[in-house]
């Protein structure tokens, strides 16, 4: 008897918790979806804590109830509810949802999270709920007003759900995953030298398309988000005087008119032309560097044997460390109109899995191709190749016990 009690309560409690979730979900809507499809949402939680009470002996009469048919009830009860809210969820423009989250981020992260729950549970193939639940995660993972924002949490730390959800794209290891990584960290490194951000941003949302559910995968959404808080930061800056606007919202969807597009569009290339531009250059003091790096005469003989009729740029070891942490040397060769990289790893690669090594690459590339390089090679101290990347595809890393 005991037991069965026992088991009654811990159903109850679960259904609490589920009921909790769901009305959170539909707090967060009440401004912004049709009354239609929200009404009736207080009865049925009335009648559902009415079951649950009852199931749980707080009522008193002579009824007999059994609790499973009862816990049955409150389930369909509970199917009601989230069907209301994904009808919702459906009947509301993205930009609308995207407001209703954009103060409860802050203010009530669990109310925000409830909401994302109760989006992970339908359909993910579509453009809407993706675009919400990236806007979710990245207004839980950022914090600092807009402008400056500065990403402060893992998408699996801002929404722990994202671990749950029951579609291969979000789990499973694909090439796409270090593509993703590259675009939008390319894009990033471009913000500052960007007069049509407007382009840019139509650019990264055609991609984000095509991307699909992929997005959803904790890597793919850590380099989206900081992509979209770097490119928000950016029209946040530029626009600032201009009108307001929410600059996560943006970035995600454009603007919300055709008005806008234009007028937006004319103010970001306006502000961008006038602002200063980031500079970046290489030291050529070929010997002087070449004795500070320690590189060997066999390297450089490797270079020329690869890539003859070159021209060699040598890194500085404190230039190599801001490609990676990981790379302790490495030189730019030019040739036949094409820049290629040679670097050279340190121990530090040896304690990498295969995943994290293809993000290392993955980072290199993205860092150099906007400087032109388009091949990259790795290679350790022994001078044994580590890693190939060539036009943005990567052919060749070897794991931690051999060759991939």
């Amino acid at each position: 008897m005991t037991a069965g009690r026992d088991e009654a309560a811990a159903g109850v409690q679960a259904r609490v918790r589920r009921f909790a979730v769901l009305r959170a979900a539909q707090r967060s809507l009440n401004e912004v979806a049709p009354f239609q499809h929200l009404s009736g949402g207080l009865d049925l939680g009335r009648r559902l804590l009415r079951k649950l009470r009852t199931i749980s002996g707080e009522t008193t009469g002579s009824e007999v109830i059994d609790p499973a048919e009862a816990l049955r009830a409150a389930d369909a009860l509970l199917a009601d509810l989230a069907d209301r809210i994904h009808d919702a969820l459906k009947a509301t423009p993205t930009r609308a949802l995207c407001n209703a989250v954009a103060p409860l981020a802050k203010q009530e992260p669990g109310t925000v999270r409830s909401l994302a729950a109760v989006v992970l549970e339908g359909d993910l193939e579509s453009e809407p709920p993706l675009r919400l639940l990236e806007y979710i995660v990245t207004a839980l993972a950022c914090e600092g007003p807009p402008g400056d924002r500065k990403v402060v949490r893992e998408p699996l730390d801002a929404l722990p759900e994202l671990a749950d959800i029951d579609l291969a794209e979000a789990h499973e290891s694909d090439p796409s995953i270090d593509e993703a990584e590259q675009i939008f960290g390319r894009a990033v490194l471009r913000l500052d030298e960007d007069v049509d951000l407007g382009a840019t941003r139509d650019r990264i949302r055609d991609y984000k398309r095509r991307l699909g559910a992929r997005i959803l995968h904790p890597t793919v959404m850590a380099a989206a988000v900081a992509y979209n808080a770097a490119m928000g930061n950016r029209l946040a800056q530029l626009i600032e005087g201009h009108r307001a606007l929410d600059a996560f919202a943006d970035t995600l969807l454009g603007p919300a008119s055709a008005d806008e597009e234009g007028t937006g569009r004319a103010a970001i290339r306006a502000a961008a032309s006038a602002a200063p531009r980031r500079t970046r250059r290489f030291s050529r003091l070929f010997w002087q560097v070449l004795a500070n790096v320690g590189l060997t005469v066999l390297l450089l003989t490797l270079a020329v044997s690869l890539w003859p009729r070159s021209s060699v740029d040598m890194l500085e070891a404190a230039s190599a460390a801001d490609l990676s942490p990981h790379l302790i040397a490495g030189y730019m060769s030019g040739n036949d109109g094409i820049q290629h990289f040679v670097g050279t790893v340190g121990d530090s690669w040896e304690s990498l899995d295969l995943p994290e090594r293809r993000r290392v690459v993955a980072r290199i590339a993205a860092r150099l191709e906007e400087r032109g390089v388009g091949s990259v090679v790795l290679m350790d101290p022994g001078r044994r190749i580590q890693a190939r990347h060539e036009a943005e595809v990567l052919l060749w890393v070897t794991a931690p016990n051999g060759p991939e």
